[in-house]
Formats: C-alpha cells, sequence, structure tokens
C-alpha cells in the first residue's frame, strides 16, 4: 500500500508520536509510507530523522501556516497516486476534504481521519456543526481514539450517517521503550538530596492546565518540586505564578527533550492536568515508566486511568496538592498506585493499535476496489 499521513508537525507531542509508531509499524510490514507536514516552518519539524530512520519520505508544505486556504490546491495534487490518505487534527482534515472534492472520482484516495480530542473550540459554536459535517463527509472512517471521544463527536455532528462511519482503535505506547529506559541525571536542576519530583509532559498551553500543577506545588511540603517538559506561551505565565508564589526553586521548565522515558524514569510521580483530552496518552507513558499518575477527571482520560483514586477536579489545585502529598509521603499508598499503574499500562500497547490500524486500512483499500 502507499500510504500517506498528514500532520501539523512532527515534533515532541501525542500525535506524532502515535503517527510514528504508526509508521514504524507499517514500514516494517513492507508497506510504503509517506509524512506530510502541513507547515513550512522548522520548529515543527524537530523528529524529522526519527521519521527519516524509519524509512519514510517526509515531505513539508510550502506554505508556513496550517491555516492557508491554500492547502486546498496543495492538497488536491499531494494525494493522488495514493492507497490511503490518514489525515490528523484540524484544519488539515476539513483542506483534505475540499480537496478531495475536487478530484475527478478516478483520482481519489481512500480517506481515513482520527480524532484525538473530546472537545473544540468549534463545539462551542452551534453554526459550525454544518461545517464539520461538511469537513468529515468524504471520510470512510473516522477513528476516535477513546469511548469518550466519539460519543462527543457523534453528539455534536447528530448525523447518524457519519456515526456509522466512526469506529473506536485505543491509541497505543510502546510499553517496553519506557520500562525499559535507565534514569537520566538532573545534575543542572541543583536539586536538595530529598527532593520529590512531580513530572507534567505536555503543551503549555491553556487547553492543558498547567498552572493549577504550580498551585498545588505551593501547597505540597517543601521537598516536592515539579518538572515540567514541554512547550508553549504559558511558560512565561508558570515562570511569573511561581515567582509570585515564592516557589521558583520548586519549579523546573524543562523545555522539549529527546530523552523523555528516561526523564520519567528519574521522577516519582506523573501529573496531567487538563481541560479537556481525547485519550492522554502521556497519562499511559507515565504509567509505563512505573509511575503513579494523577490526572484530571475528564472524558476520554477518565477511561485511560481506569481508577477514580488517579483522578482530581478539573482545575482543583488543593485537592490535588492532597492527593501528591497523600502518595509521596505515603510509602503503602505509593506503592499500591505504582502497581496499578503498572498494571494498567499493558492495556495500551501499541501492537494492539498498529494492527487494527493496518487491518482498517486494508479493509477499506478492499471495499474502494470492489466499489471501482
Amino acid at each position: 500500500m502507499r500510504i500517506l499521513h498528514i500532520l501539523p508537525s512532527i515534533r515532541s507531542g501525542g500525535v506524532a508520536n502515535v503517527v510514528y509508531n504508526l509508521t514504524s509499524y507499517q514500514i516494517k510490514q513492507g508497506e510504503d509510507v509517506t509524512i506530510f507536514v502541513s507547515s513550512s516552518q522548522h520548529k515543527f519539524r524537530t523528529k524529522e530523522k526519527d521519521f527519516v530512520d524509519l524509512g519514510a519520505n517526509v515531505i513539508y508544505s510550502h506554505l508556513s501556516r496550517n491555516y492557508d486556504p491554500r492547502h486546498v490546491k496543495e492538497f488536491a495534487s499531494v494525494i493522488r497516486g495514493f492507497d490511503i490518505v490518514h489525515v490528523h487534527l484540524f484544519p488539515n482534515q476539513l483542506w483534505v476534504s475540499m480537496a478531495y472534492r475536487s478530484l475527478p472520482e478516478s483520482e481519489r484516495p481512500v480517506l481515513l481521519t482520527t480524532e484525538h480530542n473530546t472537545f473544540n473550540n468549534r463545539r462551542r459554536f452551534p453554526v459550525l456543526r454544518h461545517l464539520d459535517r461538511y469537513l468529515y463527509t468524504p471520510y470512510s472512517r473516522i477513528v476516535s481514539i477513546s469511548e469518550s471521544t466519539k460519543e462527543n463527536l457523534d453528539r455534536w455532528l447528530s448525523s447518524p450517517a457519519i456515526a456509522e462511519r466512526d469506529i473506536v482503535i485505543q491509541n497505543g505506547v510502546d510499553i517496553e521503550t519506557f520500562r525499559q529506559a535507565r534514569p537520566v541525571d538532573f545534575d543542572d536542576l541543583n536539586l536538595p538530596s530529598d527532593a520529590r519530583l512531580v513530572i507534567m509532559v505536555a503543551r503549555l498551553t491553556p487547553p492543558k492546565d498547567p498552572l493549577t500543577l504550580v498551585k498545588a506545588i505551593k501547597e505540597c511540603p517543601d521537598n516536592i518540586h515539579a518538572v515540567f517538559i514541554g512547550y508553549g506561551p504559558q511558560e512565561s505565565e508558570i515562570r511569573k505564578l511561581s515567582e509570585k508564589l515564592l516557589i521558583e526553586k520548586r519549579i523546573h521548565l524543562l523545555g522539549l527533550r529527546n530523552d523523555v522515558p528516561s526523564c520519567l524514569k528519574r521522577c516519582d510521580l506523573g501529573v496531567l492536568s487538563t481541560n479537556w483530552d481525547g485519550f492522554g496518552l502521556v497519562a499511559v507513558e507515565y504509567m509505563a515508566a512505573g509511575l503513579p499518575v494523577l490526572a484530571s477527571d475528564v472524558d476520554g482520560l477518565r477511561d485511560v486511568i481506569g481508577n477514580k483514586d488517579c483522578l482530581f477536579p478539573v482545575g482543583d489545585y488543593r485537592t490535588l496538592a492532597q492527593k501528591i502529598t497523600g502518595l509521596l509521603t505515603g510509602n503503602e499508598a505509593y506503592s499500591a498506585m505504582k502497581a496499578y499503574c503498572h498494571s494498567r499500562a499493558d492495556v495500551f500497547s501499541v501492537g494492539k493499535m498498529n494492527r487494527e490500524y493496518l487491518h482498517l486500512y486494508k479493509h477499506l483499500i478492499d471495499g474502494n476496489k470492489e466499489n471501482n
């Protein structure tokens, strides 16, 4: 098969990691895989070498902005000749949908898209429901990454015809990569000898909620520190808030890292504070690395965690602080939570995800050949 993945960036992050795992498996199975990144900006290609080393063909848009409508014409040219085009994230979903409609039927590939979130800002405005119905119509399948993601999408679209094509394939993680990683040394952080480290790996943006963790650390014992791995516009807000709360020496912003598994192995607890999340892939990575996990009680993420004791209400930094303190000062509770999370990670094996996607590709392509 000639497979094309379209996504906005290939830098550290949940969607890029999912596509990396899919690409690795698909190439090992003998498939021809191309990655198209819908921005020319160099900051969006930090994992390019990783994909090239797999044997993928990586190409970039000549346009710098993902929201540039000229992508429609570009995609109409790009998607020709592929057996299946797998589209990730908006607005690529819209531009490809429009490009597909502009092609003669004989030149149209099979379209597939993955729905990665339980919520997005378009759903704040009912009038945009019509746009999304138009967007999803050409896709042979919409793959939701969790039951909650599917339920929220189907409720939003209110279209039985589209709901019939919406299925669930859960995201997966390469569990052994995280279990076998060796802990990194954080010598440059000048940590006290008794420091306990809480880590959050996420984009530092409002859909995530890193400020809640900063506020929680203020309420915790002085030897509990927070480590943030990620990038985004809220980095300056985190610095300002930590200075205001007089805990700047306990908040460590490490930016983008290529050694996340090793960083997790050095820490004591993983936190994912967020306003919404379709799945929460990083929560599985925490668990695979052997960390107890605390996460916001939101659709999608709630399904992944599977244990109410690991959840806290969105934005409730006091409850988060209590749970962090309870785990990091109580050996029995910590050991029990760690054992649960270790076992839970096995549910989300990357192998299962890879096999289900490849089976779906072949099914859709065979069906398309029969129809033609």
